[in-house]
């Protein structure tokens, strides 16, 4: 199962011949059995077979927004609709899933349950008890194994426009993992030997699939909603090749710049913020690969209800600080205040000298320490 998680795409879903395309929007009943027969056909198998079903739902469907935030009687989520439409919301992705399993020989099972999609608010009380999400459970060689189509095809922006982004982070999830944002209305489709109730779900953090795909783990106990004073601090475990970012939005503030300051150390990652004032605010986690072309993916919430405000501000990060996984000890605030000398400490892994650049044309350099620990005390003359 593995394996198949840490595939792309697989292309000979986008290689079902003109013909069968049209006739499985004419006629999706007659022609569903030979849509399945196409995609599993020469898979190693099954594991293949579901990775391949799941691959052309998440492909070909896209998320119904306007029914989901308008009217969801007006959604195709049966078989003929969803497929002759290309659109549906969850029940419908979990129906054409469930359906091209069950014509390829598959175990497969439909389940609802409450999910922390694109309605879900962190700062509201969460009934767990309330279904609002369908996704489905194979099984393959005695085992169950967890799959959601809809949250694996892309997601809903804040701006309610769908954004389609094909992912394996909810194709043979660890069940541990899945509960964290998927509570089954039925407790056995928990997959684990203890279920938990809907009170251990509701206190879980929000980590999404990514979180768990990437590798990452929580290094700070942090409860679903954490209660702060000016300040807050995320620190994380990751793979090597991993880098994560992060942002802070809320409680109607849009003068967010330097409230947060993402660091990465030797297998680790930390997320240092400043809230600008008393309120809620939303700390999002995103990750992907240090090396990667694409953007990061959305990989946690992080909601916090801060007692006060700060005027302080992080100093401002450029690309090359997260290539180089430098690590700022001091100073962790900016602007500088003018006439001052300011000591500096920082880590930067692989370089011969550190210098810092005053007046835009003054290099004060930095005295090696230790290793990668360069430190040294910089005369500030301007604001800058």
């Amino acid at each position: 199962a593995e394996f198949y998680r840490a595939q792309p795409l697989d292309p000979h879903v986008r290689a079902i011949p003109l013909r069968l395309a049209k006739d499985l929007k004419k006629d999706p009943e007659q022609h569903i059995g030979e849509l399945a027969a196409f995609l599993v056909v020469d898979a190693n198998d099954d594991f293949h077979r579901v990775k391949r079903i799941h691959d052309w739902v998440a492909d070909n469907i896209r998320y119904d927004v306007e029914s989901y935030y308008g009217d969801l009687h007006n959604a195709q989520t049966g078989l003929k609709g969803v497929l002759s439409s290309g659109q549906s919301v969850c029940e419908g992705y979990a129906t054409v899933f469930e359906r091209l399993c069950q014509e390829a020989g598959i175990t497969v099972h439909k389940v609802s349950g409450h999910a922390r999609g694109a309605s879900y608010d962190p700062f509201a009380k969460e009934d767990a008890s309330k279904s609002n999400h369908a996704w489905n459970v194979v099984s393959i060689e005695g085992r169950n194994y967890l799959v959601d189509t809809t949250w694996d095809a892309g997601s809903v922006t804040g701006a309610r426009v769908f954004e389609k982004r094909y992912s394996t982070a909810y194709l043979f999830t660890n069940p541990l993992a899945f509960l964290h944002t998927h509570f089954p209305t039925d407790s056995q489709w928990q997959l684990i030997d203890r279920p938990l109730s809907a009170e251990e779900f509701v206190a879980l953090p929000a980590l999404r699939g990514r979180f768990f795909q990437y590798g990452l783990e929580l290094a700070t106990a942090d409860p679903q909603m954490e209660a702060a004073k000016t300040e807050a601090l995320l620190r994380f475990r990751l793979p090597e090749n991993v880098q994560v970012s992060a942002t802070l939005t809320g409680s109607g503030r849009s003068d967010t710049a330097n409230t947060v300051l993402v660091q990465h150390g030797e297998g680790s990652a930390s997320v240092a913020i400043r809230f600008p004032a008393p309120g809620d605010w939303l700390v999002r986690l995103f990750v992907g690969e240090r090396e990667g072309d694409d953007a990061l993916a959305w990989a946690a919430s992080f909601p916090y209800r801060a007692t006060a405000g700060s005027p302080l501000r992080f100093p401002t990060q450029y690309k090359q600080f997260s290539e180089l996984q430098c690590y700022l000890e001091s100073p962790m605030h900016a602007p500088l205040a003018r006439g001052s000398k300011v000591p500096f400490r920082l880590r930067v892994p692989g370089v011969e000298e550190v210098a810092a650049v005053v007046d835009g044309n003054r290099w004060v350099h930095l005295e090696r320490l230790e290793h990668d620990l360069y430190a040294g005390e910089v005369p500030v003359n301007s604001a800058r």
